[in-house]
C-alpha cells in the first residue's frame, strides 16, 4: 500500500537582477532600437526589463529628438522619463557610469526595493 507523502513547499523570496548594455546607432530610430534590445534582452533572459540606465548626455539626446517632434506638432516641451508597449514598461534612471549614446536594460524582481535583501544593481553586465 501506498502511503500518502505531504509535502510542505516554502517560498523563500528570491531578488534577482539582470543587466545588458546596448548601444545606440541610429538617434532617428532611437525608440525603434531600444525596443528591439528590450526584445533582445527577454529572448535571452525570459525576463521584460523595468529599468532604462544612460548617462545625461543620453537622456539629454532623447529629449531632444522628442523635443523637435513636439515642436512640430504645436506641443511642450517635456523630459522623457519612460518608455512604454503593451509588454513592458521602462522607467528612465540617470547612471554617469553608462557611456555616452549608450544605455543598459535592466530587470529588478524588486523595483521599489521593498525586500530587506535588496541587492545592487550590478557594474557590468551579467546577462
Amino acid at each position: 500500500m501506498l502511503a500518502a507523502l505531504s509535502v510542505i513547499c516554502y517560498t523563500i523570496p528570491y531578488i534577482m537582477i539582470l543587466r545588458k548594455t546596448y548601444r545606440f546607432k541610429n538617434w532617428d530610430r532611437w525608440d525603434y532600437e531600444l525596443d528591439d534590445a528590450v526584445k533582445s534582452f527577454f529572448s535571452a533572459s525570459k525576463q521584460w526589463p523595468n529599468i532604462l540606465l544612460a548617462n545625461g548626455s543620453t537622456l539629454e539626446q532623447i529629449d531632444q529628438i522628442e523635443n523637435e517632434k513636439r515642436e512640430e506638432e504645436n506641443t511642450e516641451p517635456q523630459s522623457v522619463n519612460s518608455f512604454s508597449t503593451a509588454k513592458y514598461s521602462l522607467d528612465f534612471c540617470e547612471a554617469e557610469e553608462v557611456a555616452d549614446e549608450s544605455f543598459s536594460l535592466i530587470f529588478d524582481s524588486d523595483p521599489e526595493g521593498e525586500n530587506e535583501d535588496e541587492e545592487p544593481v550590478p557594474e557590468e553586465d551579467n546577462l
